[in-house]
């Protein structure tokens, strides 16, 4: 069974039968295109990824069983985009950056004992901490996926999920 909870959470982790997995989802999305605000009130493609980086990278603190800087309050969880001077290699680092998160998680997975605790001062086991992840990430990019509709640019180059 515990192999079985570990496939779950490694393919949950690559959106595997639940959305289209993550790099699939950001595949062929320039800077510009990231910075679009199709509607005031949304978040653009790049905050919902810088967003789900910043996340992603509390979680892995987490996971390596170290602590990680308190995040006083919900905004604090929001990165601002940078300058337009410099967008698109900025927005590549981001890609990069949020892939290189994933793959580590998909490692943890594969290796942590995942009924464990991540820390004795932590509550949650590595298989809560694994599936936060999974689904805030998978969220957020159903989020991206909705507004690369509205902005003209989905499906990916490769493309989406249709049958």
């Amino acid at each position: 069974m515990a192999d079985q909870v570990r496939a779950a959470i490694v393919e949950s982790l690559d959106g595997i039968g639940s959305y289209v997995p993550p790099m699939k989802t950001l595949a062929g999305v320039t800077a510009a295109q990231a910075r679009n605000r199709p509607k005031r009130g949304l978040a653009t493609i790049w905050e919902q990824l810088a967003h789900m980086v910043f996340w992603q990278d509390v979680m892995l603190t987490r996971l390596r069983g170290q602590a990680p800087p308190d995040v006083p309050h919900d905004q604090d969880g929001w990165p601002k985009m940078p300058p337009v001077a410099g967008q698109d290699e900025a927005w590549a680092d981001l890609v990069v950056h949020f892939a290189a998160g994933l793959k580590e998680a998909k490692k943890i997975a594969k290796k942590a004992k995942l009924g464990n605790k991540m820390s004795p001062k932590m509550k949650r086991t590595f298989a809560n901490q694994l599936l936060s992840l999974a689904t805030h990430n998978g969220y957020h990019l159903g989020q991206i996926v909705t507004l690369r509709r509205m902005i003209d640019a989905w499906p990916p180059p490769s493309g989406g999920y249709t049958w």
